[in-house]
């Protein structure tokens, strides 16, 4: 973990898309530090992570139960298998909470209210040429209040599912790696 003036330099150094403010904001509001992560990355996977300026995603409970959703192959491809918290990209202009309520809403038909922030993390993505670019994820701890469960796209999600435990080996990889790091008590830096 990052010290907060050690990480006010880090955000400022990496550079990104997602304003460094909005970054320190969300941190300071939950009173969470950031941690970063250096990942090998393909060329594509850089490119395709150039695109958006983050991601955020809500763990909820619904009647005591996670909601969980699978994606269609058509939007998740091979990862359609695996089941995800909703959430994903952070348009542009768009801050890390009304991201995650508007995916959590588009992607399960249910309204959430944010409650807190479990981790926000920076990884750096390396490829094989060199380029770097840095990508912050948020996953956010939620209460569904409201609205009734189904997907607004069905050619993005294919199933939401209620769980009373999580599904680790059922898990999105990465998602399952980034609890790993978000429950650890180091980062690379």
């Amino acid at each position: 973990m990052l010290g907060r003036r050690h990480q006010k330099k880090c955000i400022e150094k990496l550079g990104t898309i997602q304003p460094p403010d909005k970054v320190e904001a969300l941190l300071e509001k939950f009173g969470k530090t950031l941690k970063v992560y250096t990942i090998e990355a393909t060329e594509e996977q850089v490119e395709w992570w150039r695109r958006v300026t983050g991601g955020a995603g809500v763990m909820a409970k619904k009647d005591g139960k996670f909601v969980l959703v699978k994606g269609t192959l058509q939007s998740w491809g091979k990862l359609s298998t695996y089941w995800s918290f909703p959430g994903g990209a952070v348009k542009h202009g768009e801050d890390f909470e009304a991201a995650a309520v508007r995916e959590f809403k588009e992607e399960t038909g249910l309204d959430v209210e944010i409650t807190d922030l479990l981790y926000l993390h920076g990884s750096i993505f390396r490829s094989s040429k060199g380029e770097q670019l840095v990508f912050y994820a948020a996953l956010f701890e939620g209460k569904v209040v409201g609205g009734e469960m189904k997907t607004a796209d069905p050619k993005e999600i294919s199933e939401i599912k209620l769980f009373d435990e999580l599904p680790e080996d059922r898990l999105v990889p990465w998602l399952r790696d980034e609890l790993a790091r978000a429950a650890s008590k180091t980062a690379l830096v």
